[in-house]
């Protein structure tokens, strides 16, 4: 087999290993808030009133358009048949899609150096948690890697097509999420001290003068691909003028969001995030082999004779110079914006798995025995074993749970509780799944994904809610728990946890035999309210020893709920 087959079958298996951790039971964990709010929008667009950009939230339509294939060929007729998986398997797709994306850039990194980097991006446990995510992230680190790829094509040989696709690859990125500022930011940065020698090694390589487009009409022809692609998108295929406005004037909202009022960090979070985490009866969880070999990486590019010089460290060692820079400074920019959420981690990470094959392939390559060589090369695969264990830790027995590092203001299995209980309490109402519902709180995510399926629900800040709810089935969130005073009739509670990040969340159910729903997220601190009664504050270290004290009124609740769909006495 020759090299290209070589580099062929490696990515291949690589893209393999991708979908192997990415894809099983994409619906095993509760859908988050910021997913729900996407699938959201994406019902909008399929089958609502459209897309609209909005600068305040929701990012770009990347993600809604590119789902619009998946749904189609779902066979989905409305938002209430969609399925979990369904909106998950576009980022799944794409982050998979990062893998073969490396042959772009193969001669640069090096064959070796290419196949490797497309490990450590397979089995990245991060990487491999937020590519199940519904939202825009892995979109913007793939979209990156392909203006990054076709960019150094175009340097390397001056034609036309590899402007066009890097400028459709920067016209995506802006398209996708505000945050891909950074990213131009960090790529200019790591631009400016390579661009001269970099510029005289691609005018010995370029084509003949007839073919090679000058560097100053290729930036813009690629600037224009840009701009086609970001107004086409922003603009909903051309039915909303003001779209493209809307998202310059974004700019200003996420730059006062990002001083951090909210989700705010200390500046190294996300190196710690990588380097080691040891949550409290928790598995321990490190990307160390990552940033290992992106050190290792780096010193190659900028020391390549303690390697044995340029030409074994990569393909085009300046290129690695510029990712060493460019990785370095999206960290740092990142790091330096008090805002912070942790899958943001995602670009500088992913620019380290670069490095990685880069450092790993050189560090293999400097050692002259072959027995030396292939006991380096089990090392490395024993690394990569270790990051694909761990990836599937965290995608599927952990997904969920508070020992994963990775989970943030995640939803609680609780939920699904819930829905099952209001489920059958619908079941058991006349008006069935046309029961009304009323949710009373500050922040309802994600239970408009929840409740698609119920067709008669409202949605209410306190401030503005019903002073007598009347529905059938009232949810109340905690900051409108004084709502339950004044809810006719008595109730019976149980206990169910929405999210983590809230205080909790507080259902009332409200039937003709007066039974009733309470309930709070168990992993924060809080008040469990049942009706009227507080059982008193709960924290994170009493939680177990006080959790039997609360037992009791789900089981109550239960065996009251089944003895009266038995007896039919529901109205």
């Amino acid at each position: 087999m020759n090299r290209a087959g070589l580099l062929a079958a490696g990515l291949a298996a690589a893209t393999t290993a991708a979908l192997a951790l990415r894809l099983p039971q994409l619906d095993h964990r509760p859908v988050h808030a910021d997913e729900a709010v996407h699938m959201w929008k994406f019902a909008e667009l399929r089958w609502g009133s459209g897309y609209r950009y909005d600068p305040h939230e929701y990012h770009g339509p990347t993600l809604n358009y590119l789902t619009l294939p998946v749904i189609a060929a779902a066979g989905a007729p409305s938002f209430a048949d969609t399925q979990v998986w369904h909106y998950r398997l576009v980022p799944v797709l794409v982050g998979a899609a990062l893998v073969p994306l490396l042959a772009l850039l193969a001669p640069a990194l090096g064959r070796g150096a290419a196949v490797l980097a497309g490990l450590c991006a397979a089995v990245s446990p991060a990487l491999v948690f937020y590519s199940r995510h519904y939202i825009q992230e892995t979109l913007l680190v793939c979209f990156t890697l392909l203006a990054l790829g076709a960019g150094w094509r175009f340097f390397r040989s001056r034609r036309i097509g590899w402007a066009l696709l890097g400028g459709v690859g920067l016209g995506l990125m802006h398209a996708t999420k505000e945050t891909g500022v950074l990213v131009l930011a960090a790529l200019a940065a790591a631009a400016l001290p390579v661009y001269r020698p970099w510029q005289r090694s691609a005018a010995r390589t370029a084509p003949s003068a007839r073919r090679a487009l000058p560097l100053g009409p290729g930036l813009v022809v690629a600037g224009a691909a840009a701009v086609v692609t970001s107004v086409t998108l922003f603009s909903a295929l051309l039915t909303d003028a003001g779209g493209p406005w809307r998202s310059l004037a974004a700019l200003a909202t996420y730059t006062d969001r990002a001083r951090g009022t909210t989700h705010s960090g200390p500046w190294y979070q996300y190196l710690a995030l990588l380097v080691y985490q040891h949550p409290r009866r928790g598995p321990v969880w490190t990307e160390a082999v990552i940033l290992g070999g992106a050190t290792l990486g780096a010193v190659a590019a900028f020391r390549p004779r303690w390697f044995g010089g340029a030409e074994r460290v990569a393909g085009d060692v300046r290129f690695v110079r510029f990712l060493a820079v460019y990785a370095v400074a999206l960290l740092a920019l990142y790091s330096a914006i008090p805002y912070k959420t942790p899958w943001c981690v995602l670009g500088p990470l992913h620019a380290l798995t670069l490095l990685a094959g880069c450092g790993l392939a050189a560090l293999i390559r400097v050692v002259r025995p072959t027995w030396g060589r292939l006991a380096l090369a089990l090392l490395v695969m024993g690394g990569a074993a270790h990051l694909a264990f761990q990836a599937w830790r965290a995608a599927v027995p952990l997904s969920a749970d508070d020992r994963n590092p990775y989970v943030y203001a995640g939803t609680r299995r609780g939920v699904e509780d819930l829905l099952a209980t209001l489920d059958r309490l619908a079941a058991a109402h006349p008006d069935g799944r046309r029961v009304r519902i009323d949710v009373i709180a500050d922040n309802v995510w994600p239970l408009p994904w929840y409740l698609r399926r119920f067709e008669r629900v409202g949605y209410w800040e306190p401030a503005a809610a019903p002073a007598t709810p009347e529905a059938p089935l009232v949810l109340l969130g905690l900051s409108a728990a004084e709502t339950a005073e004044r809810l006719p009739g008595e109730r019976i509670a149980a206990h169910f946890g929405l999210r983590r990040d809230e205080v909790g969340f507080v259902p009332a159910a409200s039937t003709p035999m007066n039974f009733g729903l309470a309930a709070v997220d168990r992993g924060a601190a809080g008040a469990i309210v049942v009706g009227n009664h507080e059982l008193g504050m709960i924290n994170v270290q009493q939680l177990y020893s006080r959790l039997r004290e609360a037992t009791y009124l789900l089981d109550r609740f239960k065996s009251t709920i089944d003895e009266a769909v038995a007896d039919q006495k529901i109205a």
